[in-house]
């Protein structure tokens, strides 16, 4: 996901905002986010800069890479800004969930916070002159983590 577009998305869907008072369905998690003081839920500023790569403080904290536009053969600054995983429980557990059962809903929380924490460990895509690829990075990752069990597009679903 381009930088731009992560942070078009984020604006864009500030039910994660908006419904925080609700409890806390959105955080920062990583080496990367304590080493940079994030913790908590995740702020729009926070997130933005981090598009931007940047700190919360607006130093630079990722080179910028220039290649051609395509159309107009000027350089331009380009940078994936990160990935987007959705992680989506089976119906049955969802069924269940709603039926009361919250041992469902912290099993699933367990595994995948268990998923993220390897894919923090062993994976990091970038993106070279020869394509894709994958390097083993074992820490300095942010991610964030954003529950969608109570929340259906800024509607209650539960409760």
């Amino acid at each position: 996901m381009g930088a731009e577009q992560a942070g078009r998305y984020f604006s864009r869907e500030d039910y994660y905002l908006r419904e925080a008072e609700q409890g806390e369905i959105s955080r920062w998690l990583g080496h990367g986010a304590r080493e940079r003081g994030l913790d908590g839920p995740v702020g729009e500023g926070e997130f933005h800069a981090l598009c931007r790569g940047e700190d919360p403080d607006g130093r630079r904290i990722v080179e910028p890479r220039l290649s051609r536009d395509k159309e107009t053969g000027e350089l331009v600054e380009t940078r994936r800004a990160g990935n987007d995983c959705t992680f989506s429980a089976p119906k049955l557990v969802s069924v269940l969930y709603a039926c009361g059962n919250s041992e469902v809903k912290e099993a699933h929380d367990a595994a995948v916070l268990t998923v993220m924490r390897r894919v923090e460990k062993y994976h990091c895509h970038f993106q070279s002159p020869e394509g894709l690829r994958t390097r083993t990075r074992p820490q300095g990752q942010v991610w964030t983590w954003t529950r969608h069990w109570d929340l259906a597009r800024g509607r209650k679903i539960l409760g």
